[in-house]
C-alpha cells in the first residue's frame, strides 16, 4: 500500500503534531508497532509496562501542564494491566482518548473497557490500513482533533495557520515573512477577493507609505514560483484571491 495518498496525508497533517504515549511489554510487538506509529506521529513516549506508562503520563503532565493527546495500551502487561491503567488515567483526565491494543477479544475485558466508554480497539497483528481506519474514526469523533488549523489548498498542498507553514507532500516550503502574511491573508478570506489596499495594510501595517505595486509584485511572483500548483489568481484592477 502506498501511504502517500489523500487519506494518509489528511490524517497525517492532523496527527503529526499530537503527542502519544504507548505501552507494550512485548519488545518485538513494541518495535513493530512503533514503526507504524512513526508514520503518523513525531512525538511518541514509550513504556514497557502499565506502571511505567502511568508514571510517564503523570510526568508529562507535570512537565508540560497538559496530558498526552493519545494513549495506546496493551491489555496484558506486568505490574499494571491495560484495564487498571485506563481506570487510573481516567481518574486524572476523563477526556483522555485511549486506544486499546490486544491479541484477542476477551469479553470480560471488553465489557470493562466499554463501561469506561473506551471504543477504540486495535487487534494484533494490525496493518497500516487498520491504523488509518481507526484514526479516521477518532478524528471524526473528537472535536479537539477536528479543530485543526491545517487548510487544504490543493492536492497534497496545505497551509498550517497555527505554525504558518506551507506544506507540499508533508515537506515544508520555505517562505519569507511577507509571503507568509500574504498566504495567511488570502486563506483567511476563503476564496474571496482581497483588495490591494487590504494587502498593503496586512503586509506593511504601520509602514503603509512604502507599500506599492512595485514592492508587492516581486513578492507574489517569487511566491508563485515556490508553489507547485497555480492557486493564486490576480483579479485585474482589484486584488488577489485563492483558487481552491
Amino acid at each position: 500500500m502506498n501511504i502517500m495518498t489523500d487519506e494518509y496525508n489528511n490524517i497525517y497533517n492532523v496527527t503529526k503534531n499530537l503527542t502519544v504515549l504507548y505501552a507494550e511489554d512485548d519488545e518485538v510487538v513494541r518495535k513493530n508497532t512503533i514503526l507504524i506509529l512513526d508514520k503518523f506521529f513525531k512525538n511518541i513516549d514509550i513504556a514497557c509496562d502499565g506502571e511505567e506508562c502511568y508514571y510517564k503520563y503523570l510526568s508529562y503532565h507535570k512537565d508540560n501542564d497538559k496530558y498526552h493527546d493519545l494513549v495506546f495500551s496493551d491489555i496484558e502487561m506486568p505490574y499494571m494491566n491495560g484495564v487498571d491503567l485506563s481506570k487510573k488515567i481516567y481518574q486524572k483526565n476523563q477526556n483522555q482518548t485511549i486506544i486499546i491494543i490486544s491479541a484477542y477479544n476477551d469479553p470480560k475485558y471488553l465489557i470493562e473497557f466499554i463501561n469506561m466508554k473506551i471504543v477504540y480497539f486495535l487487534l494484533k497483528p494490525f496493518e497500516l490500513k487498520d491504523i488509518l481506519s481507526i484514526f479516521t474514526k477518532i478524528l471524526d469523533d473528537n472535536d479537539l482533533f477536528i479543530k485543526t488549523t491545517m487548510v487544504k489548498l490543493n492536492h497534497n498542498l496545505y497551509f498550517d495557520l497555527d505554525r504558518l507553514e506551507l506544506l507540499f507532500n508533508n515537506q515544508q516550503i520555505k517562505l519569507t515573512k511577507k509571503e507568509i502574511l500574504f498566504m495567511e491573508l488570502l486563506i483567511k478570506n476563503n476564496g474571496n477577493i482581497v483588495t490591494y489596499d487590504n494587502i498593503y495594510y496586512y503586509l506593511w501595517d504601520m509602514n503603509m507609505g512604502v507599500a506599492s505595486p512595485k514592492r508587492l509584485n516581486p513578492i507574489i511572483s517569487k511566491l508563485k514560483k515556490k508553489i507547485p500548483v497555480s492557486i493564486i489568481v490576480n483579479i485585474y484592477g482589484m486584488g488577489y484571491k485563492l483558487n481552491i
